[in-house]
């Protein structure tokens, strides 16, 4: 399985930088992956995600994407719902240390994208509201 690391860290330093890169690496080797490549972005806009999204459909050079936490694609739910989908379309797997923990966000992720349908919401009290406080 071909994949590339991913890490995104604002504002790191080259041993941040590396340090992720390596626990990437790890997690990849871990996974039984080849490494192909490795993209870094710096910048809030995710630029050199971005360009990896692009190309990736065209020709599917990858199998997987290898990141450290789901939270370095996007912290935005919206956003990160679709890099998710168009990485899923394009048949490429993320790869991160504690998948479970990641599924947990994605499940959040989902719900806050969620139509919010509140019901039947009344502007009833609380039934704790209408006790005697004298009764206590």
């Amino acid at each position: 399985m071909r994949a590339v690391l991913y890490t995104r860290l604002a504002s790191a330093t080259p041993e941040e930088v590396e340090a992720e890169r390596s626990e990437c690496e790890r997690i990849a080797l871990a996974a039984g992956c080849q490494i192909v490549g490795h993209v870094h972005d710096q910048s809030p806009d995710r630029s050199g995600l971005g360009r990896l999204l692009n190309t990736t459909p065209r020709g599917k050079a990858i199998d997987a994407l290898v990141v450290a936490s789901i939270d370095r694609l996007s912290l935005d739910p919206a956003r990160l719902h679709q890099i998710t989908e168009q990485l899923k379309q394009s048949g490429v797997r993320i790869i991160t240390p504690h998948p479970s923990l990641d599924y947990a966000y994605q499940r959040i992720r989902d719900a806050l994208l969620a139509p919010w349908d509140p019901g039947d919401v009344s502007d009833r009290k609380d039934d704790a509201d209408d006790r005697d406080p004298s009764e206590d």
